[in-house]
């Protein structure tokens, strides 16, 4: 605490174990099967929920061209432009 009040970087807690134990069971999940396999099924899921909104709910699909957008879309309500 001493380090904090005089604003120091020092060593201030230890995570919590629930932390800990969810980081090792991603990656083991995530390393249990080829990485081509895991991008392949993503690619799926990802082509099955935009045909889910696109064609079942009515929404279209906007597009932004960021270099940081990771795959998030905006959706418009039918009849708006």
């Amino acid at each position: 605490m001493r380090g904090y009040e005089q604003c120091k970087p020092v060593y201030f807690a230890t995570p919590p174990v629930q932390l800990i134990g969810a980081l090792h069971a991603s990656l083991k999940q995530i390393t249990s099967k080829p990485i081509e396999e895991l991008w392949a099924k993503h690619k799926t899921a990802s082509t099955d929920f935009k045909q889910f909104i696109t064609n079942d709910l009515g929404l279209k699909q906007v597009r932004f061209f960021f270099v940081f957008c990771f795959g998030f879309l905006i959706k418009m309500f039918p009849g708006t432009q």
